[in-house]
């Protein structure tokens, strides 16, 4: 599965990316005008898979919105 998060609070978002990294977690991350883009697939590498990210983005109360997508083989 391929997610892509739009993480709507720049701020709280890049807090937690930066946490998230001190975890030895990374991920594709882009900006646009609404907030940043987190891209949670094959990008993803670390001890933690997009759902314990976006449960970690939940349990934080950072607003976000969601996209899912089958990943293309």
């Amino acid at each position: 599965m391929h997610y892509t998060v739009r993480v709507l609070d720049v701020e709280m978002g890049r807090n937690l990316m930066l946490d998230l990294q001190r975890r030895g977690v990374s991920f594709d991350v882009g900006y646009c005008a609404e907030g940043m883009d987190w891209e949670l697939d094959w990008s993803l590498s670390g001890p933690l898979t997009g759902d314990d990210i976006i449960e970690e983005l939940s349990q934080c109360g950072i607003t976000f919105d969601i996209t899912m997508r089958m990943e293309e083989e």
